[in-house]
């Protein structure tokens, strides 16, 4: 484990390269809207997002998320309360994560062990947090 933390440590420590630098770089930057999302960027996102993929430590799902919206507003029929009060609050929750504000169960992920084709074989998946992987999602957009 030390050794895995020092060379991750080497791997991203800054290095002074001087007046040697490899190749020069003119960059004038891009102008990139990195404030709150609104409820509709983060409904297009989330409908961007496959259904049917594995929830992270919570449990909770893109498909139980994307109910709540569509039971908070149904195109016919009575919106539901507890699925306006869920969906509002989901909304909150990204919000807030864009205030620089990350919840604790970010830090955490479930590691599933598959074994390969070959004896002896595995590999590890990460399931992260679903609203981790939305705000990824909105990030990316």
């Amino acid at each position: 484990m030390e050794e895995n933390r020092k060379i991750y440590e080497d791997l991203f420590a800054e290095v002074d390269l001087g007046e040697d630098k490899p190749f020069e770089v003119d960059y004038e930057g891009m102008d990139i809207d990195d404030s709150v999302p609104n409820e509709l960027e983060i409904k297009g996102s989330l409908y961007k997002m496959r259904n049917g993929k594995a929830p992270g430590a919570t449990n909770l799902s893109i498909d139980q998320i994307k109910s709540w919206y569509v039971n908070a507003f149904p195109k016919r029929g009575q919106p539901l309360e507890s699925a306006i009060r869920c969906w509002k609050k989901f909304v909150d929750l990204v919000q807030y994560c864009f205030q620089g504000k990350i919840p604790s169960a970010f830090n955490y992920g479930i590691l599933v062990i598959i074994p390969k084709d070959d004896v002896g074989g595995i590999r590890g998946i990460g399931l992260l947090e679903t609203v981790h992987k939305l705000i990824s999602q909105i990030i990316n957009l």
